[in-house]
C-alpha cells in the first residue's frame, strides 16, 4: 500500500520544500541512476531537463529502520533505488514545460509482498511521510480533493499560468 500527496511548485516553492525535508540532519537526498550498488546521494536537485531521471529523486532517513535496497537494470547498465523494499520517500518534481506548469508528487510504499507476507516499513516511517505532507497540507493551498499549489505557484497561476496534471513521458 502506498500514498502520495500531489502538488505543483515553482523552483522558490521548491527550494522551501527541500529546506524543510533535509533539515533533519539523518536525511539525505539520493539521485538516479548511479552507477555501483551505493547510492548517489547529492545535496542538489539536477538541473530540470539535464539528464535522465533528474525529476525524481528519492529522501532517504538513515535512522529509520530498513536497509536501503537497490536494484541492477542490465539493459540500460544502472542501478536505481527498489522503493518498493527500501524505506525512502519518491519527490516527482513539478517542472515547466511549454508554459504549462506539470505537476509533481511525493509518495512512499508504507507497505510490500514478501514471500506471501504483508511486510510494513514501520510507524515511523509512516510518520515521518506524514509530517512531509502535512508540511504541504499546511503551506500550500488545496486547489481540489488531491491537489496543493505552492505560494509561488499559486501566485503565477492568478497572472495567467496554466496547471497541467501530466505530460506524456515521451516529452520528459
Amino acid at each position: 500500500m502506498g500514498r502520495q500527496i500531489n502538488f505543483y511548485m515553482l523552483p522558490e516553492d521548491e527550494k522551501e520544500f527541500i529546506s524543510y525535508v533535509l533539515q533533519r540532519k539523518d536525511v539525505v537526498m539520493i539521485a538516479a541512476p548511479f552507477e555501483s550498488k551505493s547510492a548517489n546521494i547529492t545535496s542538489r536537485l539536477p538541473e530540470p531537463f539535464s539528464k535522465p531521471f533528474w525529476h525524481s529523486v528519492y529522501f532517504w532517513s538513515k535512522n529509520i529502520n530498513g536497509k536501503l535496497e537497490t536494484k541492477y537494470i542490465e539493459k540500460q547498465g544502472y542501478f536505481l533505488i527498489d522503493s518498493l523494499t527500501s524505506p525512502v520517500i519518491e519527490f516527482s518534481r513539478s517542472f515547466m514545460r511549454d508554459n504549462l506548469l506539470v505537476r509533481g508528487r511525493i509518495r512512499a510504499q508504507l507497505q510490500y509482498w514478501k514471500s506471501n507476507e504483508i511486510v510494513s516499513k514501520g510507524k515511523e516511517f509512516e510518520n515521518w511521510f506524514n509530517a512531509i505532507a502535512r508540511w504541504i497540507r499546511k503551506h500550500y493551498q488545496k486547489i481540489s480533493e488531491l491537489e496543493y499549489i505552492g505560494p509561488h505557484a499559486l501566485e503565477w497561476r492568478k497572472r495567467g499560468g496554466v496547471l497541467k496534471d501530466a505530460l506524456y513521458k515521451s516529452v520528459l
